[in-house]
């Protein structure tokens, strides 16, 4: 069967092209699921913050090397603390 189809030049390419986006729609699933799986990650950090759109929050690894989101920008501590 598959040596017929690639005879008919004409249905062979088109099965090329189907097989071409196939392959397009996969790579791009894969980066959907990820970035899900990267959101998923961020969104299960421990936070004491409630977080509202449109705010830039800072992810910081504290000590223990566990992840903790924060307000306060790196280029900001110095000035709160100095």
């Amino acid at each position: 069967m598959v040596e017929s189809i690639k005879q008919n030049h004409v249905e062979y390419r088109q099965l090329k092209l189907i097989a071409s986006q196939i392959d397009s729609l996969r790579k791009q699933a894969e980066i959907i699921i990820e970035k899900s799986q990267f959101n998923t990650n961020l969104l299960n950090i421990k936070s004491n913050l409630t977080f509202v759109s449109g705010n830039n929050y800072y992810l910081y690894k504290i000590n223990s090397g566990d992840l903790c989101w924060h307000l306060i920008a790196q280029n900001e501590w110095n000035l709160l603390y100095d």
